[in-house]
């Protein structure tokens, strides 16, 4: 994990979001990987790339980054649910 000013963005993200070792994580994710996700995916510099250079609409980047969270850090529920594939 980073230090500084991101280690306190970081605890921030993990306390808004109720990471914590009673959360249910899928297996083999920690919470500290999880607390990692959630800063990585949530970066300004992302939503800048998608939104900003791309074109991405804020609806499309909105529904996208749900997706890639409740992939991340959702265990499965079924077979039916599993992580989405890029189209060939």
């Amino acid at each position: 994990m980073a230090d500084g000013y991101a280690a306190l963005s970081i605890a921030g993200l993990a306390k808004a979001a109720g990471v914590s070792s009673s959360f249910e994580l899928p297996d083999g994710v920690t919470p500290e990987r999880a607390i990692d996700m959630l800063w990585t995916l949530n970066s300004p510099e992302i939503y800048d790339r998608l939104v900003r250079r791309c074109g991405w609409a804020r609806s499309e980047y909105e529904a996208w980054l749900a997706a890639q969270l409740k992939t991340c850090l959702l265990p499965a529920r079924g077979s039916e649910e599993t992580a989405p594939h890029p189209a060939a």
